[in-house]
């Protein structure tokens, strides 16, 4: 609520409202008002007086809540009247990525080959690169580079092992001997034949 918009009245009310009330005045008025005796009715008016105190404390509280938050959501108000002032100029480079952007592609685990492919899908759709990765579009060719990439390293891996893995005439006759025969007329089984005969060509 709006400090400005809350009339004289209620102001007025609130602080009276707040004000801390003093026990012979409240006994006072609780015996006018009951016309009660002071001496017969000591007890009654000692109750009353006790709960109109408690019962004026919690109202008191009550508005000071009140007024606090009122003057919280004023303050609220004026920073954000504030910070509209500044205005963030969009970047003329369009590949260049805010923090905020930055951060984004690094929680989804963006390679880094694919960063640009996102920047330009979200900016070819005019969205952000947030709303660009949760695409079914993106995660799609996403997934399917991924997929690639495992491709080709299993594939570079397998080709290493194989030229790292020289065969030896020893290595062939311990795989002979533990039922692992070439294929016939491969270089390994031209090698075995060779290291049965103990090397001789």
């Amino acid at each position: 609520m709006d400090i400005k918009n809350v009339s004289q009245e209620e102001l007025a009310s609130e602080q009276q409202a707040t004000k801390e009330l003093k026990e012979e005045e409240v006994r006072a008025k609780v015996i006018e008002e009951f016309g009660f005796d002071e001496e017969a009715d000591s007890e009654k008016i000692e109750k009353l007086t006790k709960k109109e105190i408690e019962n004026s404390k919690k109202l008191s509280s009550a508005i000071g809540a009140k007024i606090k938050h009122r003057t919280e959501a004023q303050k609220l108000a004026e920073e954000i009247k504030k910070n509209k002032k500044v205005v963030i100029e969009p970047k003329n480079d369009t590949n260049q990525l805010s923090p905020i952007e930055t951060i984004a592609i690094m929680r989804a685990n963006v390679h880094a080959d694919d960063i640009d492919e996102v920047v330009e899908y979200a900016r070819f759709k005019g969205i952000s690169i947030q709303d660009a990765l949760k695409t079914t579009v993106i995660r799609g060719l996403l997934s399917e580079k991924e997929e690639f990439r495992k491709s080709d390293e299993v594939a570079n891996t397998n080709s290493t092992r194989r030229t790292v893995n020289k065969v030896t005439p020893e290595s062939l006759l311990k795989n002979l001997s533990n039922g692992e025969i070439p294929d016939a007329g491969s270089k390994d089984a031209e090698e075995l034949f060779y290291a049965r005969r103990g090397g001789r060509r």
